[in-house]
């Protein structure tokens, strides 16, 4: 669903990165630990023209294999990436519906690591984060981590058994004060979780009125990826005392953004660059809605073939129809199958 009047929009986007497979020739390959040699599993392999663009889009199997389709001749190059490891690119190749192409890409260790990085508070705003050595780096992790998540979801071999929950909750406590819950199933290459479109909400915002109704809106994954999420918020690295071994990247909107953004952080793990939790909270939303909290979070999980998924996620708001509780929306995976 893309949302519902006072119950908040469903979270997460999904990219179809995959090529049709009509006359497509195969180019497939191993990615291997380079000072090992050992195999890389969840690795992300893009398939790129001249100009940058992707056609095709995997993640390397537990055997570090894997496998693009070239839909047209001509010449590309492979980029394979992954968490925690410099991303590396093939040279140049011609592959096409008639060629046969085989490569091997070795991913060294991060040569900037994010472990230890001096938080000095410094901000960085919309396309300057890129001026700023640090929190470009550790930026570069998410987007990694985003888009390895993109891939698991697509993946047609992936079975999702997912729960969804509209709950009131103790304005005070947050207590349970009364939960409904519905069960589906969603196959890989369908889209369990879906949001507005990036544009979309860089321009019109996340919180809305509409026909008299409030729409709340989370930030998908491809939000996240967008480049406008990057030009339209700052950033600036965080440590918290009681996350131990723990980054954050925390953002907020530029000065003078007056439509209802997001303002939060997306914790990282300090010595490997695994995401961990994304918290945010609404600002700047609309006056004529009702006062109260508006936030919400996304939690990560790393499967053991490499690849990601969203665990869970939950959003919240005031309840217009009693002061006293929270309205929550909140979805989780409860089994993935193959």
């Amino acid at each position: 669903m893309t949302g519902s009047a006072l119950s908040h929009a469903a979270l997460l986007c999904l990219l179809g990165l995959a090529g049709s497979p009509l006359a497509a020739q195969s180019v497939r390959g191993r990615v291997v630990e380079l000072e090992t040699g050992r195999p890389v599993a969840g690795a992300g392999v893009q398939l790129i023209d001249p100009s940058g663009g992707r056609h095709h889009a995997v993640l390397s199997r537990s055997d570090g294999s894997f496998e693009v389709r070239a839909t047209r001749t001509g010449r590309y190059r492979l980029r394979a990436e992954m968490i925690g490891r410099q991303t590396v690119e093939s040279d140049p190749f011609d592959a096409g519906p008639d060629l046969e192409s085989r490569h091997e890409l070795a991913l060294p260790p991060l040569p900037i690591a994010i472990r230890g990085l001096e938080v000095t508070g410094e901000q960085r705003c919309g396309p300057d984060i890129e001026a700023a050595r640090d929190v470009h780096a550790v930026w570069g992790e998410v987007e990694k981590a985003l888009r390895a998540t993109d891939l698991t979801l697509a993946a047609a071999e992936h079975r999702f058994r997912l729960a969804e929950y509209e709950r009131r909750r103790d304005e005070g406590s947050l207590d349970l004060v009364h939960e409904e819950a519905t069960e589906s199933e969603v196959v890989g290459g369908q889209e369990p979780f879906v949001s507005l479109e990036p544009a979309s909400l860089a321009e019109g915002g996340y919180v809305r009125e509409e026909a008299g109704e409030i729409w709340i809106y989370g930030p998908s994954i491809a939000v996240l990826l967008d480049r406008s999420f990057v030009d339209t918020h700052c950033f600036t690295l965080r440590r918290d005392d009681d996350r131990d071994r723990m980054l954050g990247v925390a953002f907020e909107p530029l000065p003078g953004r007056a439509v209802a953004d997001l303002s939060g952080v997306l914790w990282l793990e300090e010595n490997s660059g695994e995401l961990r939790t994304l918290e945010f909270e609404f600002v700047n939303v609309p006056e004529t809605l009702m006062r109260g909290d508006y936030r919400g979070q996304v939690e990560f999980l790393r499967l053991d073939g490499g690849g990601w998924v969203i665990e869970r996620w939950w959003l919240r708001s005031p309840d217009p129809d009693n002061l006293f509780l929270v309205r929550e929306r909140a979805a989780e995976i409860l089994e993935i199958g193959g």
